[in-house]
């Protein structure tokens, strides 16, 4: 059952409790999909098993917490959704929801110096108070949460992780310091996905045309869009941020402001993505000889 589904039954039933006291003819009249009708009504010792793991995870540590629809706390962006996950699993301090956010995302294969930028960028942002977040993943995102590490005070919260697994399969493994790290610094580690989920494709956000989209699913709050780093370097078909965002530093966005870009990246189209000092581009407005 999926979250439009289950947000679909809570609307009509009220609550959980309410939902699996129901009737098969009741399901029935407000679903009409049998196969999910039966499967609530069922006895499934797997899923009853899964109940058990998720609630003994919940009660092993207190930072560890599992967020509703209706609970106060849940990610605000997320609720903007038509279709918010039913649970969102939180290991950290909450207190790193707070609706000053940006959302740094990018290549996983990234250059040298889309790496400087993503490490560079987050600093200033933590150091203004913003959380900064991202997926955990290689590349820009880790780089990202570096950054807002480095940047924050001490005890401030600074940097959200969101995983494509669930929050007990830290991905990819060798990431487990990086996410010990943002938990000890007051950081927020989220996912949506069950305990023990795999990081399957299907599990990561795919890239929207609405940058509003991409900041829900990497939530703390509303309002800022995602910024997407470009991977400077040549690649091929398989560079995801540079081919499904139009990467740019766009003076007018909010990170701008905020951190102004090298304005030698703003160059004409025939330019874009390549590093000033790469070979065969020209020099910067600023640097040519009148």
């Amino acid at each position: 059952m999926g979250a439009v589904t289950g947000q679909l039954l809570l609307r009509r039933f009220g609550s959980p409790e309410a939902i699996f006291d129901a009737t098969y003819r009741q399901l029935q009249r407000q679903l009409n999909q049998e196969k999910v009708s039966r499967a609530l009504l069922a006895d499934d010792p797997q899923r009853d098993a899964a109940i058990i793991r998720t609630l003994a995870w919940l009660h092993a540590d207190d930072d560890h917490h599992i967020l509703t629809l209706d609970d106060p706390r849940y990610p605000r962006a997320l609720l903007d959704l038509p279709d918010p996950p039913l649970l969102v699993y939180a290991r950290g301090s909450l207190e790193a929801l707070v609706p000053d956010a940006v959302a740094l995302i990018g290549s996983r294969r990234a250059s040298h110096d889309g790496l400087h930028n993503a490490h560079a960028l987050p600093r200033p942002l933590a150091r203004r108070g913003l959380v900064v977040t991202s997926g955990l993943a290689e590349g820009i995102d880790a780089a990202s949460h570096v950054g807002a590490l480095d940047g924050a005070a001490v005890g401030q919260p600074s940097t959200i992780a969101v995983l494509g697994a669930g929050i007990d399969r830290i991905y990819p493994a060798h990431h487990r310091m990086l996410a010990t790290r943002i938990i000890a610094q007051q950081g927020l580690i989220l996912s949506e996905q069950p305990l023990g989920s795999a990081p399957t494709r299907g599990n990561f956000s795919a890239p929207q045309p609405d940058d509003r989209r991409a900041l829900a699913r990497y939530p703390g709050g509303g309002g800022r869009p995602a910024q997407r780093f470009a991977d400077h370097r040549p690649s091929g078909r398989r560079a995801g941020a540079r081919r499904n965002g139009r990467a740019r530093f766009d003076p007018q966005s909010p990170l701008a402001r905020l951190s102004p870009p090298d304005p030698r990246w703003c160059q004409p189209r025939g330019n874009r993505g390549r590093h000033p000092d790469h070979p065969g581009h020209g020099p910067a407005p600023s640097a040519r000889a009148p």
